[in-house]
C-alpha cells in the first residue's frame, strides 16, 4: 500500500469502508490521489447517511495533501476552482490532469495518471 498513487475510496467514503491500520495509513506515496464516488447532498440529506464520514474525510484529504477527487466536484480538491495550495506549481500540475463534466450536475471527473 505504500506504493499507492491511485486509491478508489469504498462505498462513498463510509465509516466502515476504509481501513485505517494497514489501510489508509498505510498509503504514504507523496503522490497519492483519492477519489470518492459521492454525492454529499443525496447521502446526508436523503438518506441521512454520513458520506464521505467525518471521522475518514479530513485524515483522507491529509495524506493525498488534499487531491481528493469527488463526484460531486464539491470539497477542497481539483474540483474546486478555489482550491489553494502550499505549493503553486505541484497543485496547478495536479490540476492539470483533471477533467470535469462542465455540466451540472456534474456527471464525470477524469483524473489522467501522469
Amino acid at each position: 500500500l505504500a506504493r499507492t498513487v491511485f486509491y478508489k475510496v469504498g462505498h462513498h467514503g463510509s465509516h466502515n469502508a476504509t481501513l485505517k491500520d494497514g489501510g489508509l495509513e498505510a498509503m504514504s506515496h507523496p503522490g497519492l490521489v483519492a477519489a470518492i464516488a459521492v454525492d454529499e447532498q443525496f447521502a446526508n440529506k436523503t438518506k441521512k447517511w454520513d458520506m464521505p464520514a467525518e471521522s475518514l474525510y479530513p485524515r483522507l484529504l491529509e495524506k493525498a495533501r488534499g487531491r481528493v477527487l469527488r463526484a460531486d466536484g464539491k470539497g477542497p480538491t481539483a474540483t474546486d476552482p478555489k482550491r489553494r495550495h502550499a505549493d503553486e506549481r505541484l497543485w496547478k500540475a495536479f490540476a492539470a490532469r483533471v477533467e470535469v463534466d462542465p455540466g451540472t450536475p456534474y456527471l464525470y471527473v477524469d483524473y489522467f495518471l501522469p
